[in-house]
């Protein structure tokens, strides 16, 4: 059984972030309009520019919105670039029609765009956090972070 259903309606300005999901693998079905998903592999950390942020959510308040630590000691990874235009080598696109089905293993980094109107329901099943496939991705954090670090 899924970990979690989900179902995602937007519009063109409705882009991810770069990010990966290392706890799921994810099943994504595209049922009215069109995503495109920027995808590179769970070694890419290695290369790309990241940083730690603090972990925050919107919340409507009684003034308006506003961006809430949720938890201030705990920090999340961001990938800190344009999938589009800023990898070297260049990220793999995958084009998701109505009908279409993507796997997105776990750990694999990806940004999505979407057409207006964009209607999408996704599956995450957790994943094996351990063997070669995570060993393999961490390595490839530690070694972006390091590099960061040392300047480079």
């Amino acid at each position: 059984a899924p970990e979690a259903a989900n179902a995602w309606y937007g519009g063109a300005a409705s882009v991810t972030s770069p990010h990966r999901d290392r706890a799921f693998e994810n099943f994504y079905l595209v049922l009215a309009g069109r995503k495109r998903f920027l995808l590179l592999p769970p070694t890419a950390p290695a290369w790309l520019p990241a940083r730690r942020c603090v972990l925050a959510r919107w919340t409507k308040g009684p003034d308006g919105w506003a961006l809430v630590d949720e938890s201030p000691e705990q920090t999340v990874e961001w990938l800190d670039c344009d999938l589009e235009t800023e990898t070297e080598p260049p990220a793999a696109v995958a084009v998701v029609e109505p009908g279409d089905l993507l796997y997105l293993p776990a750990g694999w980094v990806h940004e999505v765009h979407q057409d207006d109107g964009t209607l999408a329901v996704n599956w995450w099943y957790a994943a094996r956090c351990d063997g070669a496939r995570f060993c393999g991705a961490e390595l490839a954090r530690r070694l972006g972070e390091a590099r960061q670090r040392d300047g480079e």
